[in-house]
């Protein structure tokens, strides 16, 4: 190609930094959503079909690492909150942005690769194949998948609308073929400029027909109905002192308070935050800190509690009746990496830290939901809420409802409880049901299943957030991606694997370093 850029020097290492950048402070809290739209076109513009794969990985695990550095720099301060000293603060920080961007070096060197003579000139569209590909593929893992580039648009309502078609990666491929469209109009040669006005065209109509659905979407304002009165508790308990001898007494006299009224309307589903007592429970049928509140109102709740058993510890959520009875028990499916449990337990000999951190036990795969006069309604434990097949395995078995119950006060004021709070945004769109989060510190809101946050609390405020649901569901099938799956993602993956396959057939193609 012509207008071949150098590779050796800082002019590349700084695009790829300005790239990782950008794209990061399109999440929240700056929310800077619109940079979306050209975050990647540095990294797209140096990782060309004609630079070398050594080349190109190194400049996309660049921008990856500085993609994760920044955005979560919220686990360096909260490892600081924790007590846990600098070094290793700062190594945790560093070595977890280091590991997540190895994705982006991989999709960068692979275009170089991929898209060299006669396919370079499908270039755009074999960086957004190979990114949603590999988001498909790494979403089914234990990783932090906060570069999901739909992501990137949440404010933007009426975009996100299209994740209930093409599920959490659909959006994202739209933005990284515009990116990657407009970086090879500004390097390609000059013949095939019409060509690249071509792609940036199609990249253009294809966002104004998204905007259309979601606007449409939207607009599909439901009937008012009798409703189904939601209660969420928002104790706000400084969580480094949640544990503390003398703090029970106390923290349940809090909780106690906010379910003592006066209500507006008589709750029929009460919500707790994540191990919201303070204390350890077993196998209890009734749970004297709350049952009362059932058999008075006639409410369900969902509490959640630290189980113990005699093998076991679990992060849970009792299911509470009408009765006061525990109707049924969630335990939490996907646990936290160092948080919860320690992947490799050999560790421990080498970092004495890791000694301190609770060994939880993960729960059933497939848990039973909640069965209210509502309807059913599922259960997400905090960081649950990052994975967009646990709430579409609750919608397939009914859930007209997820209940994400979380305690973010771990991560103070930072980045974390926001960006924690507005990924269940696209739960809610993607499956087409109501989320109803509980948090301890904030955000606790409702959101609706277009994504709309019908109220909140905001975080570090004590109070109880009331909530008036329409009985009527308005999509009683729920979404399409909830009863096909994430069959875009599917399909990236094969369309992919084809690229590959027809490449490796081509004669003098072997990679070049």
């Amino acid at each position: 190609m012509s207008r071949r850029l150098k590779k050796k020097g800082t002019v590349p290492f700084f695009y790829a930094v300005f790239s990782g950048v950008l794209t990061a402070l399109c999440l929240p809290r700056p929310g800077l959503c619109f940079l979306g739209w050209i975050a990647l076109v540095p990294l797209c513009f140096v990782c060309r079909p004609d630079s070398s794969i050594r080349e190109s990985f190194k400049l996309g695990w660049t921008a990856g690492f500085f993609f994760h550095a920044l955005s979560l720099f919220w686990i360096y301060q909260t490892c600081r909150f924790a007590g846990i000293n600098v070094f290793l603060a700062l190594l945790s920080w560093v070595l977890l942005a280091a590991f997540l961007g190895i994705n982006w070096g991989f999709v960068s060197a692979a275009v170089s690769w991929l898209a060299l003579k006669p396919l370079d000139v499908l270039t755009p569209w074999i960086w957004a194949v190979l990114w949603s590909a590999s988001e498909a593929l790494w979403l089914r893992t234990p990783r932090l998948c906060m570069d999901i580039l739909s992501y990137t648009q949440y404010r933007f309502l009426p975009l996100i609308q299209i994740d209930s078609i093409l599920g959490p990666l659909g959006l994202g491929f739209f933005i990284l073929f515009f990116n990657a469209s407009v970086a090879y109009f500004l390097y390609c040669e000059k013949p095939k400029k019409r060509l690249a006005l071509g792609w940036i065209f199609l990249a253009l109509l294809s966002i104004a027909g998204i905007f259309g659905y979601g606007a449409f979407s939207l607009s599909q304002t439901p009937k008012q109905t009798p409703s189904f009165e939601v209660a969420i508790l928002q104790p706000n308990v400084d969580q480094y002192q949640k544990w503390t001898p003398n703090s029970a007494s106390e923290i349940t006299a809090n909780l106690e308070e906010l379910l003592s009224g006066p209500w507006k309307k008589n709750p029929s589903l009460i919500l707790w935050p994540e191990a919201a007592l303070p204390r350890l429970l077993g196998k209890e049928k009734t749970i004297s800190e709350a049952s009362f509140a059932s058999v008075r109102w006639k409410s369900y709740q969902i509490l959640g509690a630290v189980v113990q058993n005699s093998t076991h510890l679990y992060n849970a959520a009792y299911y509470l009746n009408p009765t006061g009875q525990t109707q049924g028990f969630y335990a939490k499916r996907e646990l936290v990496p160092f948080g919860e449990y320690v992947p490799w337990d050999f560790l421990r000999r080498f970092i004495g830290y890791l000694d301190q951190l609770g060994d939880m036990t993960q729960g059933p795969s497939s848990p039973h939901l909640l069965r209210t006069d509502f309807g059913k309604i599922g259960c997400t434990i905090c960081y649950e809420a990052v994975f967009p097949f646990l709430s579409r395995s609750e919608a397939q078995k009914g859930a007209r409802a997820i209940a994400n119950i979380t305690n973010d006060g771990w991560y103070k004021e930072t980045w974390g409880p926001y960006q924690h709070f507005y990924i269940n945004r696209f739960r809610a769109v993607e499956n087409r049901l109501y989320v109803l989060r509980a948090a301890n510190t904030g955000i606790s809101a409702v959101i609706d299943p277009w994504g709309r946050v019908i109220r909140r609390l905001p975080l570090n405020l004590r109070g109880r957030l009331e909530v008036s649901i329409p009985a009527l569901d308005p999509f009683p099938r729920r979404s399409f991606y909830v009863r096909h799956g994430d069959w875009f993602g599917f399909l990236c993956v094969i369309l992919s694997a084809l690229i590959f396959f027809f490449r490796l057939t081509q004669k003098g193609t072997v990679p070049f370093f």
